[in-house]
C-alpha cells in the first residue's frame, strides 16, 4: 500500500515516520499539489494534516473530489486536513480526531482555529505562533478545569481569539490577561498551565490519523457513487499548474510547455498541429459526432504501434515517462479517433478528387512541393517508355501484400495501421488504384537499378 502524507509544523517527520515508516511525506499541501502527488506517486491512501492558506493558495475542494473519484482513500486531521474533511466528508473524505469533531459537531469552521505562523522546511517548520484549537483544548482540559475557574478560562479563550493568528503567542495572551487586572495568583496558574500542561491536540490528532492508516488493511479501490462534474477551472489547474517529478525535481506542466515554445526547432508546426487536433475534437463535439469503442480501440492500437509501445510493459513505461495515465491516453486516442472520423467523412464527400489538393497544398506550405513534384515527374518520364498495359496487368506480378512488404523495405513509407483502412484514409479511391501505384513504384525502382548497373558496367569497361 502506498501512502502519501502532507505534513509540516503539526508533527515532525521523524515522529510521523516512527508510526508510518513506509509513507511518502510531503510538505504542507497547497493548490495543485494534491493532484500532482496523485499523478506522481499513484497512492492508495492520502493523509492531509498540514496545508497552506495564507502565504500561498490552498488546496481546492475539487482536487480532493478528483482524488476520491479515482478510488483513493483520503484522510484528514489536525489542521487543513480536518478543515477540508469537515467540508467534504459527505463525498467520502474521512475525518479523524478531535479537531475534526470540533469542526463538524460544533459547526466551527474558522480557518484561524488551526492557523499558525511558522518557518519553512529548512528549519523544521518552527512554530512562531500558537493555533487556537490547542489553546482551546488546553483551557478545557481536566487539569485546567480543576485549577482555573470557568470565567478565567473563558476570558483566556476570548483574549486568544481576539489576537490576529500570526501574533497569537503564549506571552501575548498572558500579557493581555495581565492587562485585564486578573488576580496574580490566577495569572500564575495560567502560566503554569501553558508551560507544563499544554495540550497539543493537533499533534495528537495527527498521530491518530497515522495510526489509523497503519492499522487499516489495504482495500481495493472503490469509486464513489457520484460523478465528478466537469469544470474548466479545474481542467486548467490540472493541465497547467500540476507538477511532475523529473530527476527529483518538481516541474510544472506549464514550465515544460514554455520551455518547448522557446527551444523546439519546429515549434510553429508542432503548435499548429496540436491546436488543429484539439479544434477537430471540439468540432466533433459540436456536431455530436460519436466514435464507437471499436473506433477508439483501433486508433489506440494504431497509435501504440506507431510509437513502438505495443507490448504492455513498454506501454506502461511510456505512460510513466510521458506523465499520463491510461485513462488520459484513452482520451487522447478518442480525440484522434474523432479527427480520423471527420477525415473519413470528408474523403467520402469528396470521392472524385479526394485529398489531392489538400496534400499538395500542405507540401507547398512545408516547402516540399517542388521536390516531390520533380521526383514524381522523373518516375513518370521513366515509366513513359514502358507498356502502359503491363503496368496494369496482374499476371506475373507479386500479390498486394508482397508489394506492400517490398515497398516498406525499399522506402521510408510506413502505413502505421490496418492497410485496408489506410488505403481509404490516404486518398486512394480503390484498392486497385493503390496496387497500381505500388506496381509503378516497383517498376521505377527496377528501372533505376538497371540504369545504375548499366552505368557501372560501362565505367568498368572504360577502365
Amino acid at each position: 500500500m502506498t501512502s502519501v502524507i502532507f505534513l509540516g509544523p503539526t508533527l515532525s517527520v521523524s515522529d510521523a515516520r516512527a508510526i508510518l515508516p513506509d509513507a511518502i511525506f510531503l510538505p504542507p499541501l497547497g493548490q495543485s499539489e494534491l493532484i500532482s502527488a496523485v499523478s506522481a506517486y499513484n497512492p492508495d491512501v492520502v493523509g492531509i494534516i498540514d496545508g497552506v492558506f495564507f502565504q500561498n493558495q490552498s488546496v481546492w475542494h475539487k482536487e480532493i473530489l478528483h482524488t476520491l473519484s479515482l478510488g483513493v482513500r483520503v484522510y484528514g486531521a489536525s489542521s487543513m486536513g480536518a478543515l477540508r474533511a469537515a467540508e467534504t466528508h459527505s463525498f467520502g473524505m474521512i475525518g479523524v480526531g478531535e479537531v475534526y469533531k470540533m469542526f463538524t459537531e460544533e459547526g466551527c469552521l474558522d480557518d484561524d482555529e488551526v492557523a499558525l505562523a511558522h518557518g519553512d522546511e529548512r528549519d523544521g517548520y518552527n512554530k512562531v505562533s500558537e493555533p487556537m484549537v490547542n489553546i482551546r483544548f488546553t483551557l478545557s482540559s481536566p487539569f485546567a478545569k480543576d485549577r482555573i475557574v470557568r470565567a478565567t478560562r473563558e476570558k483566556c479563550v476570548s483574549i486568544a481569539k481576539g489576537i490576529y493568528f500570526p501574533e497569537r503567542t503564549i506571552p501575548r495572551i498572558l500579557s493581555e490577561l495581565e492587562k485585564s487586572h486578573v488576580d496574580g495568583h490566577i495569572l500564575v496558574q495560567v502560566k503554569d498551565l501553558f508551560a507544563n500542561h499544554y495540550v497539543d491536540i493537533k499533534a495528537e490528532d495527527a498521530k491518530v490519523l497515522l495510526r489509523r492508516i497503519q492499522s487499516e488493511p489495504y482495500a481495493a479501490r472503490i469509486v464513489p457513487p457520484w460523478e465528478l462534474a466537469p469544470s474548466y477551472l479545474f481542467d486548467a489547474l490540472y493541465n497547467r499548474d500540476r507538477y511532475v517529478l523529473k530527476h527529483g525535481t518538481n516541474v510544472a506542466l506549464s514550465t515544460i510547455s514554455e520551455y518547448t515554445t522557446l527551444h523546439h526547432g519546429q515549434f510553429a508546426e508542432l503548435n499548429f498541429s496540436a491546436l488543429n487536433r484539439v479544434m477537430m475534437g471540439t468540432l466533433a463535439q459540436m456536431l455530436d459526432l460519436e466514435v464507437s469503442e471499436a473506433e477508439i480501440k483501433e486508433t489506440e492500437g494504431a497509435t501504440r504501434l506507431r510509437l513502438g509501445i505495443s507490448e504492455e510493459m513498454a506501454f506502461q513505461a511510456w505512460l510513466k515517462r510521458n506523465d499520463v495515465n491510461a485513462s488520459e491516453f484513452v482520451e487522447l486516442t478518442k480525440q484522434l479517433a474523432q479527427c480520423r472520423k471527420l477525415h473519413r467523412w470528408f474523403l467520402t464527400e469528396r470521392f472524385l478528387d479526394r485529398n489531392v489538393k489538400a496534400v499538395l497544398d500542405e507540401l507547398r506550405l512545408r516547402g516540399e512541393y517542388v521536390e516531390f513534384a520533380d521526383r514524381a515527374a522523373l518516375q513518370e518520364m521513366v515509366l513513359q517508355g514502358r507498356d502502359p498495359e503491363f503496368n496494369r496487368r496482374d499476371d506475373g506480378t507479386p500479390s498486394t501484400d508482397e508489394l506492400v512488404a517490398e515497398h516498406v523495405r525499399c522506402s521510408d513509407w510506413r502505413p502505421g495501421y490496418d492497410i485496408n483502412q489506410w488505403i481509404f484514409d490516404s486518398g486512394f479511391r480503390t484498392i486497385e488504384d493503390f496496387r497500381l501505384a505500388l506496381i509503378r513504384a516497383r517498376l521505377f525502382r527496377a528501372a533505376m537499378t538497371g540504369a545504375a548497373e548499366a552505368l557501372l558496367s560501362t565505367c568498368d569497361e572504360n577502365t
